[in-house]
């Protein structure tokens, strides 16, 4: 396998909103019983943000909608943990590309996510470094580990981000982040191959990949660019503010997991209006609601 090299990480979104969505239950299956066991209660409704009026929305429970969420906040928490254990090599000294390292897989622990940050070697992948993101708060740990094997489903990880990778035929950006994991209900791998921002302050919309994998990480089952098909973007003003509400026209009927993940991650409310009637939704904090 020939690695590409690791991609520049985005700025990264506040630590207390990657812990609060790790404690997320809808991630407590992600995770595993150990961490499922430690997960509180989610509220019943979910909070509204301003200056939206409740009375005008919604909350959508169908199984689309949670659907949607439960994958964008899962493919929060994963790209969350890769910016925060990147910092932390980074202010370890450590140079990534230096080093060698192409790229990263990560994986559920008891205590939160493990990134494993991998390079090539005389005989295939291996790890070079480990970093623990505690669901708890605590500190990310760093471990070295020089060349240890990756375990079976690492390296099938590895390979399904890879080639997902190669298949990116229309870049909006000319760094992709990969995140990857297990396709709920499936051996699959649901590979997201994420635009990071062109420049400073700016936000890309449009642009990102979605794959399905097959289990051993060798074959493209299905996939390609999300909606929408061009590169929508959007640009903080000069106050570093971002818009309240940013209006997308979807080919598919309801809000999808990338857009409850970007919400999450610029802390942005989207506004997305879907075919075939233009059906307003708003999509913040996680959540989706349907706007009067």
């Amino acid at each position: 396998m020939s690695l590409r090299p690791i991609p520049s990480r985005r700025p990264r979104a506040p630590a207390w909103l990657l812990l609060a969505a790790l404690a997320l239950p809808a991630l407590a299956g992600l995770a595993g019983p150990a961490m499922a066991q430690t997960t509180p209660a989610a509220p019943g409704t979910p909070a509204v943000p301003p200056p939206f009026d409740p009375s005008r929305l919604v909350p959508q429970t169908g199984p689309a909608f949670r659907q949607a969420e439960t994958l964008g906040r899962q493919i929060y928490v994963l790209d969350g943990a890769v910016a925060l254990a990147s910092d932390l090599l980074r202010r370890q000294g450590v140079d990534l590309r230096a080093s060698g390292v192409g790229g990263w897989v990560t994986e559920p622990v008891a205590d939160g996510i493990l990134v494993r940050f991998v390079r090539r070697g005389s005989a295939g992948p291996e790890a070079l470094y480990d970093v623990t993101v505690a669901a708890t708060g605590a500190p990310p740990t760093l471990a070295r580990r020089d060349g240890a094997p990756l375990t079976p489903d690492q390296t099938a990880q590895l390979a399904a981000e890879q080639l997902a990778l190669g298949k990116i035929d229309q870049p909006c950006s000319k760094t992709y982040n990969p995140i990857a994991f297990r396709d709920p209900g499936t051996r699959n791998w649901r590979v997201y191959a994420l635009a990071a921002p062109t420049g400073p302050g700016v936000f890309l919309i449009g642009g990102h990949y979605r794959f399905l994998v097959s289990p051993d990480g060798g074959r493209i089952l299905s996939g390609g660019r999300l909606s929408p098909p061009s590169c929508l973007a959007g640009q903080a003003t000069a106050d570093g503010q971002r818009a309240v509400g940013f209006a997308v026209t979807e080919a598919q009927p309801t809000p999808t997991e990338t857009q409850v993940f970007l919400s999450l991650l610029h802390q942005l409310p989207l506004i997305v209006m879907t075919p075939p009637e233009g059906t307003r939704w708003l999509v913040a904090g996680g959540s989706i609601w349907s706007m009067r």
